[in-house]
């Protein structure tokens, strides 16, 4: 089978093209035009470039392919709503569901967000019943990716589309970004986060990840959603774990949830008067003041999502950012 793969060259992506790779799947890595590879780099697959918000771009890109795995995505925050954002997040998938159809694959995987789903608390996590409540944030991301999800699940049972929606939590692990998940390991391991939020969210590794991807082409159930996480931690207990991954203690007190509100606050309005990305905005200040706590127990169950260790996806981490230049101390 030959699997086109969509945002190749991000953190899942990545993941996911080498997974398919070890199976001896053929695999098509679109990446954005000029857009950085090296996050596929060693891999050997074939790669072309294309946008996601141009339809024949993608029309050419599935030619040959069985199977896409959609993980094309723009995660940005800032600013809160962007047109660009929902025209990836949404236009994308639009144009990816009318290509697939057209070119009638036999498998569509759609990578969603967790965030589609509750949030919800340590005792109570959300699973794939809990309904959304992240447009309370008014951010175009996470509206943008619910939308993205719900017109997957129209697409299945108005037009037939074989689709299966995959959800991951919070990614940590190897190809990222340092402004990205993954990026905020180096904040804390760095002194740049001097406050730790008091709320909490499902971590996992984003290997774990793209193999719950991956077993979706196969085992995952048409017009079903998997959340891809594993553990709920605070943000207090992910920093005593990366405490213990760097054998040294990470310095950042726990802030009161005002505190960390007003200090978003403050980054909002200076973001607005300097158009410049602010280090905490409002929205993002009080998702993190929230518990975002969700179950996998469906994926592992239905998909055979693995439960690797969080502080084997730290190292890892790390080790990537160290040789893209962000050294270990």
């Amino acid at each position: 089978m030959q699997v086109l793969v969509t945002g190749a060259a991000g953190q899942l992506g990545a993941y996911v093209v080498r997974e398919l790779a070890r199976r001896d799947f053929g695999v098509r890595a679109l990446v954005e035009p000029g857009g950085s590879t090296e996050a596929l780099e060693g891999t050997g697959v074939e790669s072309v470039e294309g946008d996601v918000t141009v339809l024949p771009h993608l029309r050419r890109a599935l030619e040959g392919c069985q199977a896409v795995i959609h993980a094309a995505s723009m995660v940005s925050l800032w600013p809160p709503h962007s047109v660009r954002t929902t025209r990836v997040n949404v236009g994308g998938t639009l144009n990816m569901i009318e290509a697939a159809l057209e070119a009638r694959v036999k498998r569509f995987v759609y990578v969603g967000s967790a965030s589609s789903f509750g949030p919800g608390t340590l005792e109570h996590p959300a699973d794939e019943r809990s309904p959304c409540r992240s447009s309370r944030y008014r951010t175009s991301y996470m509206d943008s990716k619910r939308r993205a999800h719900e017109i997957v699940l129209e697409a299945i049972r108005e037009r037939g589309l074989p689709a299966v929606v995959v959800n991951p939590t919070y990614l940590i692990g190897a190809y990222g970004r340092p402004d990205g998940s993954s990026g905020a390991l180096l904040r804390l391991r760095d002194g740049g986060l001097r406050a730790i939020p008091s709320g909490g969210r499902n971590l996992v590794y984003a290997g774990d990840a793209a193999v719950g991807a991956c077993n979706a082409l196969h085992e995952g159930r048409i017009g079903e959603c998997y959340i891809l996480g594993h553990a709920n931690l605070t943000y207090r207990q992910a920093a005593d774990l990366l405490s213990r991954v760097l054998h040294r203690p990470v310095t950042a007190r726990t802030a009161r949830p005002l505190a960390v509100r007003l200090a978003g606050l403050a980054g909002s309005l200076s973001g607005a008067l300097t158009r410049r990305a602010p280090a905490l905005s409002f929205p993002v200040a009080r998702m993190l003041c929230v518990e975002w706590y969700h179950s996998p127990r469906k994926a592992v169950r239905e998909l055979g999502l693995p439960q690797t260790p969080l502080d084997r996806a730290m190292r890892e981490a790390l080790a990537w950012f160290s040789r893209e230049g962000c050294p270990w101390p």
